[in-house]
This record gives C-alpha cells, sequence and structure tokens, in this order.
C-alpha cells in the first residue's frame, strides 16, 4: 500500500479547496496521478464531500465539530 500517497491526496484535498472541486468532480483524472494501489482509488473516491468540508474546518479551526464527531 501507498499510504504516503493516500496521505498526499487527503493532505491536498484538506488544504486546497481548487483541488478538492477536482477530486470531488474528476476522481478518476486526479487519481490517475497518484501512485495508488485500485484499492486505494476506490476507497478514496468513497470519501464522502461534506465530511472531508467538515474535517477541513476542524484543521482550520473555523468549526465547533470536535474531530472525534468525524468520521471519514
Amino acid at each position: 500500500m501507498a499510504l504516503t500517497e493516500v496521505k498526499r491526496v487527503l493532505t491536498h484535498a484538506a488544504t486546497d479547496p481548487e483541488f478538492r472541486t477536482k477530486f470531488f468532480s474528476q476522481p478518476d483524472f486526479v487519481l490517475s496521478k497518484y501512485d495508488l494501489t485500485e484499492e486505494e482509488k476506490q476507497c478514496l473516491k468513497e470519501l464522502d464531500e461534506e465530511r472531508l468540508a467538515d474535517a477541513t474546518k476542524i484543521l482550520d479551526g473555523k468549526n465547533n465539530i470536535h474531530s472525534n464527531d468525524i468520521r471519514i
């Protein structure tokens, strides 16, 4: 497994709104740029956009949601 690559995708999606938009609108294209297994790609494509946005707000400190309330 390319855990480092999965982390790169998640970090990029959490910190770059433009990338996040493209990630959810064109996941196959975006994920083709990373060295991921088919299983990793499938797991990433199953991410919920709203939950990722909530997690991003937590990272930015812009929400009263606690990290243990988020399940991605």
